[in-house]
């Protein structure tokens, strides 16, 4: 795990005036907080997802939070209460077929709720680690989950099957390392996996193999980097990878050729900091990323220029804190009702359900 030190904030960001239609517009973006005043049980939020009933779920450091647009329920472990959530540390979550809710532990392993009794079920006796890093759920319905230390997961939620893939040294064709930080479903439903030491991994469903990409010294166009902490694909289906130390990368052919976008602290303009933490995008195209201590940074491609904003002491619409690790863009066409703010949803936002 990383961003272990700066706490994250849950942000509700606000456009004031207009559309992210173009990259200067985004001057117009100002931000409001849901915080530990409101009832959230802890500032630093790890993950996000709204249900199909609308709620919000916010996953912190210490509990799982459900969000109804006016006031939030905390789940917490209860010490001799085996239907409370088996850990406070929450860094994953997602919503199955059926609706059931998945939420993955730092030291917990994995819990699925039940919503109708409001209790958890755990399932460490599946998994060999407690520390999961992400879920996944695929199109097929299989959930992948990413480990620290104890590699790749596939389990079939219905049936309760599952698979484990780990490293093997003798074998340059298995999971390039054991601790997985992200798990990744493009478009074309390849999968494909973040790691801590070895870079990026491609799943080869058809052998059961995975191609890994690394970085190379000798080679300026290799991955920027082998921490790799985030995955995105944008809607012109190119895959956008944040790592941990290197920047951005853009991933510009199958056969490992990446293009870089770094910090230059001679150039306003550029990457707002070279670890990343979160990858998201607007309906205009950009690109918004969430960095370590550097605040959010908004790439408009066509311009490959990035606009940066950060919190500000004596600016109560600024960034709260400048680590972010989550970004989220809710389903189109809410009514939102939380008295507290309003909404454009032409971006990503961290936002009351209907």
């Amino acid at each position: 795990m990383y961003f272990m030190t700066a706490p994250r904030y849950l942000l509700l960001l606000l456009l004031l005036a207009g559309s992210l239609c173009a990259f200067c517009q985004t001057t117009n973006l100002k931000f409001e907080h849901l915080s530990i005043e409101a009832g959230l049980s802890q500032s630093n939020v790890t993950c996000i997802l709204q249900s199909s009933r609308g709620f919000m779920w916010f996953g912190t450091r210490d509990g799982l939070n459900k969000y109804d647009g006016y006031k939030f329920t905390v789940y917490k472990n209860v010490e001799g209460d085996p239907g409370s959530i088996s850990n406070n540390f929450i860094t994953s979550m997602i919503e199955d077929k059926k609706g059931d809710l998945w939420i993955g532990t730092w030291g917990g392993g994995l819990n699925k709720l039940d919503r109708e009794k409001g209790q958890f079920i755990h399932f460490g006796g599946k998994l060999s680690s407690d520390f999961i890093n992400h879920l996944l759920l695929d199109s097929s319905g299989n959930m992948w989950i990413g480990t620290d230390g104890d590699g790749l997961y596939v389990l079939n939620p219905g049936t309760g099957g599952y698979s484990q893939y780990l490293h093997d040294d003798r074998d340059p064709q298995s999971l390039g390392d054991n601790d997985v930080y992200t798990v990744f479903e493009d478009s074309r439903h390849d999968i494909w996996l973040g790691t801590s030491h070895s870079g990026l991994d491609l799943f080869d469903r058809t052998h059961n193999k995975f191609i890994n990409f690394r970085h190379n010294d000798k080679d300026s166009s290799s991955l920027s980097n082998d921490a790799v902490w985030s995955i995105f694909e944008d809607s012109r289906h190119r895959l956008w990878l944040g790592t941990i130390g290197g920047g951005l990368d853009l991933m510009q052919s199958r056969q490992g050729k990446f293009r870089h976008f770094r910090h230059d602290p001679h150039n306003s303009n550029s990457l707002a900091n070279d670890i990343l933490g979160a990858i998201d995008e607007d309906d205009a195209g950009n690109l918004w990323i969430g960095t370590d201590n550097g605040g959010l940074s908004i790439l408009d491609p066509g311009l490959d220029k990035f606009q940066t904003y950060k919190q500000d002491d004596i600016d109560n619409n600024s960034l709260a804190n400048n680590s972010i690790q989550s970004l989220y863009k809710d389903r189109q066409g809410n009514n939102m009702k939380s008295k507290a703010s309003s909404y454009d949803p032409s971006g990503p936002q961290h936002c009351p359900p209907p």
